[in-house]
C-alpha cells in the first residue's frame, strides 16, 4: 500500500504551526510503521515448537565431556574437544562444555561466521585448559 500525504499547515501562531507539524510528522512515522513490508520475527516463549538451535553435552565412555549442536533437531556441529587449543584436550566436566556450546549457538544465531572460539573467548568464559 503506497500512497502520498500533502500536508498544509497555515497559521499565524508559531507555537500552533510547531505543533501541527510535529504532529503531522508523528502521524506518517506511525502509518508508515503500520504499513510497512517489513516484518520482525518474533519469538514465541509459549510456542510448542522446538528452538531452531539446541545444546546437548555429552559423556563419551572414557568420561571426557563434549558438546553437540542440533539445527531443526538434526546433528549441526559436534565438538569433542576445546577449540583454540592444540590437541585433542577434552572439556573437563559438562559446565564448562555447556558455555562453549552456548557461545557457539549465539555466534550462529547473530550470523557470525565462521562462529569460531578463540583463546580470548575460553578466557572470558573461565574455561580450564
Amino acid at each position: 500500500m503506497q500512497g502520498v500525504i500533502i500536508i498544509v499547515i497555515s497559521t499565524k501562531n508559531q507555537h500552533m504551526r510547531l505543533f501541527l507539524s510535529l504532529f503531522a510528522l508523528s502521524m506518517i512515522m506511525f502509518f508508515s510503521l503500520i504499513f510497512s513490508p517489513i516484518k520482525a520475527r518474533s519469538i514465541d516463549c509459549f510456542s510448542d515448537e522446538p528452538p531452531l538451535y539446541t545444546l546437548d553435552v555429552l559423556q563419551n565412555d572414557s568420561g571426557a565431556w563434549y558438546y553437540q549442536i542440533l539445527k531443526d533437531q538434526k546433528t549441526f556441529i559436534i565438538q569433542k574437544s576445546i577449540p583454540a587449543i592444540a590437541g585433542n584436550k577434552a572439556f573437563i566436566d559438562s559446565l564448562q562444555a555447556a558455555k562453549v556450546g552456548n557461545l557457539m549457538i549465539y555466534k550462529i544465531s547473530k550470523g557470525i561466521f565462521p562462529p569460531a572460539i578463540s583463546k580470548n573467548d575460553l578466557d572470558s568464559l573461565q574455561i580450564k585448559l
